[in-house]
């Protein structure tokens, strides 16, 4: 588990530096769309992104609205209330990799 989140998080933190990083890397993933077209919108989606592997979406304020939108969009069945940040989201592994990469 640990080689796979730190393979993810290098993955995050390289396409941020350079959105062209993920078009040489898809392999065969979205090879319909051209790279030019592709590298644009990934500078859009790197804006967003979270180096850190979704922690913020996870802890604090970000977790109860990804919680709320879970609970909103039907994925979650709620009320929202019965749904704890700290019992939903494993954050461990994560924790761990990000100690030993920084964060």
């Amino acid at each position: 588990m640990q080689k796979v989140v730190r393979r993810m998080i290098e993955s995050y933190r390289q396409g941020v530096r350079d959105p062209k990083f993920w078009v040489r890397e898809r392999g065969a993933t979205l090879k319909e769309i051209d790279d030019a077209k592709l590298e644009s919108q990934l500078r859009a989606l790197v804006k967003i992104f979270d180096v850190n592997g979704g922690l913020d979406r996870m802890r604090g304020p970000g977790a109860i609205e990804n919680l709320s939108f879970q609970v909103a969009t039907g994925n979650l069945t709620g009320p929202l209330s019965k749904w704890k940040p700290d019992t939903f989201f494993d954050v461990a592994p994560l924790e761990a990799v990000l100690k030993e990469m920084g964060r």
